[in-house]
């Protein structure tokens, strides 16, 4: 356990004389993606590692089709599936930002006469916001799919208007703004709402706000298969590597899956998205970007994992991973970053077993080898320490600065801070501060040396990596 003195020490010192990452050898996390491979059965893996903003690793292993015999490369194009979400969602921010639409507008607003949103008990309707959270309510498929395709596509072709009809019939889930419920539906009717307010077609504002003025030239929406370019892999069942799957055409469901792209082209693009909050950033503002990647609500009881604007954000060992994944037709998907460390992972297959494990554990391996050059403080650490800070004679008038927002919305202001002014009453000033594991899963103890009669001990969990808040508080006896 490290003092908040000596924690300060360490980040001074840290500060001061910038370990060099530059020599690092990542080749053990290459070989760690190389075998994922095999373990998965994937006939092929595109993998991209990227350290401050560059591919540090561009690799391609196996074959991206079977017959005729063909190698990936960083430019095989893959389906990437519900990363499809992101895309979606940053065309959100960005449509936002020009005041076309507004994120707290309801879903209603947007819909053609004679289809009406579905209405809680309450009369509530689900907002954009709610879309792209998935907290909409909605269902996590339509209650109107077609048969599927003769080939076993379960989409064939899904056209807008079963969309629309779908909205009133499809039973919902939870009222809108009530919890977290992933929806496929969802991000189809975003995509829809987002053509109206733009006045152009999905894929259109795809190539032309994002593909072009990034120079991201595979990515496209491709419904399908000769949509996709002649670099495309061959997609195979995941429980027959042998067998190649059927495309599938998500129709009017594109804006939630139907995005093509290559190793090299993903890492561009979330390249682009983790420079968010540092620099600016083309085609959308960076501040936009890094609110769609902020932690807004948890996707369950506890923060172990939330949702953002089409991103999710879980706790890792290592830190917090923004990130997303997919899986469609032949093709399985992940793309995340640690933001602390300035570290990312594209991982992509042509198998539709899920990847999704093992692109968590390539983060973790990098975070380690980087780890042992250029140690960072934990984000508890800093937690704790805001925490500490408000034990103080007066009432904080403050709370924002150590609190999550969802947290003050649930916990009476005036209690917390008369909590805090009578700790400092019976323990006077803190000192320094010691982490263990807290009671809670995925909790955290702090234990504060006090002035007098310590210590005094909190359990608490954050959210947000570079500037954590607390999202649960339970001070002990």
């Amino acid at each position: 356990m490290r003092s908040i003195a000596a924690a300060i020490a360490v980040w001074a010192l840290a500060a001061a004389a910038p370990a060099d990452t530059t020599a690092i050898d990542w080749a053990p996390v290459g070989e760690k993606a190389s075998a994922i491979r095999e373990s998965t059965a994937a006939p092929g893996l595109g993998f991209a590692l990227l350290h401050g903003g560059e591919p540090v690793l561009l690799e391609g292993y196996g074959l991206a089709d079977r017959d005729p015999e063909r190698p990936v490369t960083p430019d095989t194009v893959f389906a990437v599936g519900s990363i499809s979400k992101v895309v979606t969602a940053t065309l959100l921010v960005a449509l936002r930002d020009e005041g076309r639409l507004r994120l707290d507008d309801p879903l209603g607003q947007y819909l053609p006469e004679g289809v009406a949103a579905p209405t809680g008990p309450l009369g509530e309707t689900a907002t954009l916001r709610d879309l792209a959270m998935h907290t909409s309510g909605f269902a996590r498929m339509p209650s109107n799919m077609k048969r599927p395709s003769p080939e076993g596509d379960p989409y064939n072709g899904y056209e807008e208007r079963r969309l629309f009809a779908a909205i009133p019939r499809t039973p919902p889930d939870a009222p809108a703004g009530r919890r977290y419920g992933y929806s496929n539906f969802a991000f189809g009717v975003l995509g829809r709402v987002i053509e109206k307010a733009a006045g152009e077609p999905y894929a259109e504002l795809v190539r032309k706000r994002i593909a072009e003025p990034l120079g991201l030239d595979s990515m496209r929406v491709a419904p399908r298969r000769e949509d996709a370019g002649p670099e495309l892999a061959r997609g195979y069942q995941g429980d027959a590597p042998e067998k190649p799957a059927p495309w599938w055409n998500l129709g009017a469901m594109d804006s939630a899956g139907s995005v093509v792209a290559s190793t090299r082209d993903l890492a561009a693009f979330l390249a682009w998205q983790m420079r968010a909050g540092e620099s600016e950033t083309p085609a959308v503002a960076s501040r936009s970007l890094r609110e769609a990647q902020t932690p807004a609500r948890p996707t369950g009881k506890e923060w172990d994992t939330a949702v953002g604007l089409g991103w999710h954000i879980t706790r890792k060992p290592y830190g917090e991973v923004v990130w997303h994944n997919g899986s469609v037709g032949g093709f399985a998907s992940f793309m995340g970053f640690e933001r602390r460390r300035g570290l990312g992972v594209v991982l992509l297959a042509n198998s539709d077993r899920g990847v999704t494990a093992e692109g968590f554990d390539l983060l973790g391996e990098a975070a380690g080898l980087l780890d042992a050059v250029a140690p960072i403080p934990s984000t508890e650490l800093v937690a704790a320490r805001r925490v500490a800070s408000l034990i103080t004679a007066d009432p904080p008038k403050d709370l924002g600065g150590a609190f999550h927002p969802g947290f003050l919305d649930e916990v009476p202001a005036l209690g917390l801070r008369l909590a805090f002014a009578g700790h400092f009453a019976t323990h006077g000033s803190p000192g320094e501060i010691e982490l263990t594991k807290g009671d809670e899963p995925g909790s955290t103890r702090a234990t504060v040396t006090m002035e007098r009669e310590g210590p005094l001990v909190f359990d608490f969990m954050v959210a947000g990596e570079d500037d954590p808040r607390v999202v649960y508080l339970l001070f002990g006896e």
